[in-house]
């Protein structure tokens, strides 16, 4: 035990950057067909909300339109004129503040808009109906103190122009090579 204690102690101190590096590499790696694998994970979740749409039984008819709407929709300016009532797609950014420390989240998570019929689809594929967007926000900050400690809250819609299941995939990702390199972090010396 004691040799492989002294070989993790000899690791440099920069190591969590080469498996970061590695992962990134192994989500971007093309297959046959020259998708990557990250191209394979943003279909994959919009698969997944294409089922929950048809799939759902506790789900109204607007609601399962949304869902809908968005998987076969997935980019804004594409979206936006096919749909009346227009349906908007939001990540949502969350900035957390105590005492003199900000810290800043952006979820993976799909806040889906349409009038007042607000959705949040999980990545796990939850869906959460809510009221209006008030309804939300007051959901949304009960949530977050239960997961974290902080003084004040302040949330805000992030709107993406392009494949909202590309940027929920590369969000994924991103969160990946956060948690490693804080994993690493602590445990290098």
């Amino acid at each position: 035990m004691q040799v492989i204690a002294k070989i993790i102690d000899a690791l440099p101190s920069t190591i969590h950057l080469y498996f970061q590096q590695a992962l990134a590499d192994y989500w971007s790696e093309a297959d046959a067909q020259g998708n990557s694998r990250w191209q394979w994970l943003g279909e994959f979740l919009k698969g997944q909300m294409t089922a929950a749409a048809a799939s759902r039984s506790d789900l109204t008819q607007t609601q399962r339109d949304m869902l809908s709407l968005v998987a076969s929709s997935p980019e804004r300016l594409k979206r936006l004129p096919g749909s009346t009532p227009a349906t908007f797609v939001y990540f949502i950014e969350t900035t957390l503040t105590s005492a003199a420390k900000e810290e800043r989240l952006l979820t993976p998570d799909l806040l889906l808009v349409r009038d007042k019929q607000v959705l949040l689809y999980s990545v796990a594929g939850a869906i959460e109906s809510f009221d209006s967007i008030e309804a939300f926000g007051e959901a949304w900050g009960t949530r977050m103190q239960r997961q974290f400690e902080f003084d004040s809250i302040t949330w805000r819609r992030n709107e993406p122009d392009g494949d909202v299941f590309g940027q929920q995939a590369a969000l994924i990702l991103n969160q990946q090579l956060e948690d490693l390199g804080t994993l690493l972090a602590v445990h290098v010396p």
